[in-house]
């Protein structure tokens, strides 16, 4: 029992990793984004 709620959480931690590194990636891109269209104004 014990050893199924470890692997339990031990998955739960992997899926939130995960998660968050989607979310990291994503803001860095959005960011990098913004400050293209800072440095050079928007082109649209």
């Amino acid at each position: 029992m014990e050893e199924q709620l470890t692997n339990s959480l031990k998955q739960l931690c992997q899926q939130q990793k995960q998660k968050f590194n989607k979310n990291k990636n994503l803001l860095n891109y959005s960011f990098n984004l913004l400050s293209k269209v800072i440095v050079t104004g928007p082109s649209f």
